[in-house]
């Protein structure tokens, strides 16, 4: 095919110098090639060659209509090559536009899945975190009441234990000789203490009542004179006989248990800390 291409070119070279033979010879040989485009320049350049190198016209025209019949075969194939590639071309695009909407479409799919599971994780999430919560309330809840009963379980305990410790200083001071000589004169209603009886009488029961009052003052904050009157009233004494002890009047006295009660814790209170130690069932004597 080189071969023959070459003759092309030396057949032309040796029309140009006028060697019309030799440029026959060249431009022949070069006819047969299986180039259709070496074939057709072949033909083109035979039919241009003059009259000198022996063509005649029924050649030039022979050489004309085949070269022309090459050359449409070259263009028609041409086109057809051009059709093949711009068919590619669509082809590839489609190819391409295809790919892209899958594309598309998987990355949408794989983002609508991720939100979904993100939902779905934090729904989880959402109900777990509230179970726990739910636990850890109910967990606190009961530790709340275990301590609130404890707490109430022990209030009552030590009411418990101020009753009793109250009552038995009430017991003992009653039974000594003490009591039996200071509380005829109380309770006659004559007249009050004078103030050293009052001291003299005071200093005996809050002797007597010490141990009550150091259980009491665990509870309730109480000054001397409260002391004095709690003792009194675990003694059974009523407000005019606590009056008289004081040498102070009844709504004294009663004013002074109003403020004993106000200082009563309220969990205190609401256990009935306040009727052991102010005898409220007594209020009401005179």
């Amino acid at each position: 095919m080189k071969r023959l291409r070459n003759y092309a070119v030396r057949g032309q070279l040796f029309a140009l110098q006028m060697q019309y033979d030799s440029a026959l010879f060249y431009l022949e040989q070069a006819s047969h090639s299986r180039e259709t485009s070496v074939k057709a320049s072949a033909y083109f350049k035979l039919a241009d060659l003059p009259e000198e190198a022996g063509i005649a016209d029924s050649l030039k025209y022979r050489y004309l209509q085949e070269a022309y019949r090459l050359s449409d075969s070259i263009e028609n194939s041409a086109v057809s090559h051009q059709i093949d590639r711009q068919e590619h071309l669509r082809i590839t695009a489609d190819l391409k536009e295809k790919s892209h909407t899958r594309l598309l479409v998987a990355i949408t799919i794989c983002v609508v899945a991720v939100l979904l599971l993100s939902v779905a994780v934090f729904l989880f999430y959402r109900r777990h975190l509230r179970r726990r919560n739910e636990q850890l309330f109910a967990h606190k809840w009961k530790k709340q009441e275990a301590r609130a009963q404890e707490n109430e379980s022990r209030e009552l305990q030590l009411i418990d234990i101020i009753r009793k410790v109250g009552e038995g200083c009430s017991r003992d001071f009653k039974a000594t000789p003490a009591y039996s000589l200071w509380y005829p004169k109380i309770s006659s209603g004559k007249e009050s203490l004078s103030y050293d009886e009052q001291k003299q009488f005071q200093t005996l029961v809050v002797k007597a009542f010490d141990p009550y009052l150091k259980q009491l003052s665990n509870v309730v904050p109480l000054t001397g004179n409260d002391a004095f009157l709690c003792a009194l009233i675990q003694l059974g004494f009523s407000t005019r006989e606590c009056a008289t002890c004081r040498g102070i009047s009844n709504e004294t006295i009663r004013s002074q248990r109003t403020r004993i009660r106000k200082k009563i814790p309220e969990n205190f209170l609401e256990q009935g800390l306040g009727t052991v130690i102010l005898g409220e069932e007594n209020l009401s004597k005179r």
